[in-house]
């Protein structure tokens, strides 16, 4: 385990997914500890008033998927991370978030797609592809020229739901802080790393949570 790579990518990437769930990015302060005896680390999350609900999410949906985020970071350089419960505002009022409608991207429509890719690179590691396939159909209403697909291409390993799941989640919650409706595909961007060429392997993949 190389720490210091450890630490970057929650300094960098990881606090650029969780800026962009917050209205107020420039008031979030994120720590990553070190815990005693190498045993991995610990991170928390500090966001004005306004924002900490949406840290949290419904139920702690969004929450649990950015720990599974930390965690899969973890995972793959061999060390644990936790993310700990979001920690008590010092600053803002709490506020409810409004969501306004984006319609044609006039802008953010990049700045979205490396978002999500930062979010693909958490959870699946690797080199992921992000397209985004905005709505070009017959519109029935308003709500059709918000909606996107990011099409996502990343290295799955087994029956993996929860980080698909977490994945989803953080793209629904991010495009609407962006204005848009975005639902997600996923894309396997290695087929054969995906099937095991023996029958025990091919039952033995456990599902992620």
């Amino acid at each position: 385990m190389n720490s210091k790579t450890v630490v970057m990518e929650i300094e960098f990437r990881f606090r650029r997914v969780a800026e962009a769930l917050c209205c107020n990015p420039g008031a979030l302060e994120l720590f990553v500890d070190a815990l005693p005896f190498g045993a991995g680390f610990l991170v928390r999350l500090r966001a004005d008033r306004g924002d900490t609900g949406r840290l949290v999410g419904k139920g702690g949906a969004t929450f649990e998927a950015l720990a599974l985020c930390a965690k899969r970071v973890g995972t793959r350089h061999d060390t644990f991370i936790k993310l700990a419960r979001v920690m008590e505002p010092v600053i803002g009022v709490k506020d409810e978030f409004v969501f306004e409608p984006n319609g044609g991207w006039p802008d953010g429509r990049e700045e979205f797609r490396a978002v999500i890719g930062d979010v693909c690179r958490l959870l699946f590691g690797g080199d992921p592809v992000v397209r985004l396939e905005d709505f070009d159909g017959e519109a029935r209403d308003e709500s059709d020229a918000l909606r996107t697909t990011a099409v996502c291409q990343v290295r799955l390993v087994g029956r993996r739901t929860g980080p698909v799941d977490a994945l989803r989640l953080l793209a629904d919650a991010i495009g609407r802080d962006y204005g848009r409706l975005v639902a997600v595909a996923v894309e396997q961007d290695s087929p054969e790393a995906s099937q095991p060429k023996s029958a025990a392997g091919r039952h033995s993949g456990e599902v992620d949570s």
